[in-house]
């Protein structure tokens, strides 16, 4: 997927309408260090981590859909997903659901202890 120009967007969302354009191309690997390469990948993979959570995606449709609002909104990945990333601390979880994250934080060894 990565270079190919996604014209509609991932299944379940809709287009905006009357948009459709290329993201930048990307900025050369060679011209950033390891470690800024690897942060950058890292902050993609937090991104993707979350798209997958909210919207129950797989791992293939949430950098889907990340590619599709960098090319649709003309932004490159790393700069959509660092915004995301940036936004995603003013989502308020309801208190079921952080509930429901006790239950699992609290007993997800019992699974490890069983295998």
């Amino acid at each position: 997927m990565r270079g190919e120009h996604v014209t509609n967007p991932p299944s379940g969302l809709a287009a905006a309408p009357g948009t459709c354009s290329s993201a930048e191309p990307a900025e050369p690997a060679d011209a950033m260090d390891a470690d800024e390469v690897a942060r950058r990948r890292a902050t993609i993979e937090r991104v993707k981590g979350a798209l997958m959570f909210a919207y129950r995606l797989t791992p293939q449709q949430a950098f889907d859909l990340l590619v599709w609002r960098s090319q649709e909104s003309n932004v490159k990945l790393y700069a959509l997903a660092a915004a995301i990333e940036a936004r995603i601390s003013d989502v308020d979880l309801p208190s079921e659901a952080r509930s429901s994250f006790d239950r699992i934080v609290h007993g997800a060894h019992e699974d490890v202890q069983r295998r």
